[in-house]
């Protein structure tokens, strides 16, 4: 697809342009590479000036001090670049000190509203909800698994997707979680046998950062009754980050 085509179309997901350039954060060696022009060109402007100006004035002025001044140029130049260096020491200390407290804020103001999913459930062996269940693991439908999702986090959770890992980019599930409010509607199936298995639920907080969580299914099999099955949650990864 060439530009002019590009141009005529715009992609939005979740009222965010896909389709426009996200900008690249500037690193430290990019603010070596923005600084090192400016300090050669203030070099060579201090020698310019030196050679078509200060030297000639000096030479015309003050001729029979001259040794003088040429004894003196080495610590006038070590003065100039001296200072070019340290400054320029000081320019990426800071840069560097300004980019790490920038992101450690960024980072602070995202813990404070990240989504925290925790899955609470009961097995059954007949299923009477009003909707059918969203997979199943191995083919199994002798086991059903209610589940109650729960937002424990510190803001609310717009749910996207689940994957249970047979496609690429999971199953459309859209809810709105808010905190310490919980979804009943979540069923799965699993064999009575043990084994394990892993799903995951991708969700957004309300700044549009982009999470995903895994759940790892342990299922204990017994003989006269329902297995036991243990979902664990494990800490939400984020994928995007949306805040800058």
């Amino acid at each position: 697809m060439n530009m002019k085509q590009k141009k005529g179309i715009s992609i939005t997901r979740f009222g965010r342009d896909e389709l426009a350039k996200k900008k690249k954060p500037i690193g430290i060696f990019g603010y070596f590479l923005i600084g090192l022009p400016i300090v050669v060109f203030i070099v060579f402007a201090a020698l310019f000036i030196e050679q078509s100006i200060l030297r000639s004035a000096y030479v015309c002025q003050f001729a029979e001090q001259q040794s003088t001044w040429v004894a003196s140029l080495p610590s006038y130049w070590g003065g100039i670049i001296g200072g070019l260096v340290g400054g320029s020491i000081s320019f990426l200390g800071i840069a560097i000190t300004i980019k790490y407290y920038r992101n450690a804020d960024i980072e602070n103001r995202r813990l404070n509203i990240q989504p925290f999913l925790v899955i609470q459930s009961e097995t059954t062996k007949s299923f009477t909800g009003s909707k059918k269940p969203l997979f199943s693991f191995e083919n199994a439908s002798e086991v059903f698994v209610n589940c109650m999702i729960t937002n424990i986090g510190r803001g609310f959770a717009l749910i996207i997707t689940y994957n249970d890992g047979s496609i690429a980019g999971g199953y459309s599930y859209r809810h709105t979680l808010q905190k310490d409010c919980a979804i009943k509607d979540f069923v799965f199936c699993v064999p009575n046998k043990d084994c394990e298995h892993t799903f995951y639920i991708q969700f957004m907080d309300e700044y549009m950062n982009e999470y995903i969580q895994s759940f790892n299914i342990i299922v204990k099999k017994n003989n006269n009754d329902l297995p036991k099955v243990t979902i664990n949650p494990d800490f939400p990864q984020v994928i995007e980050n949306a805040m800058k």
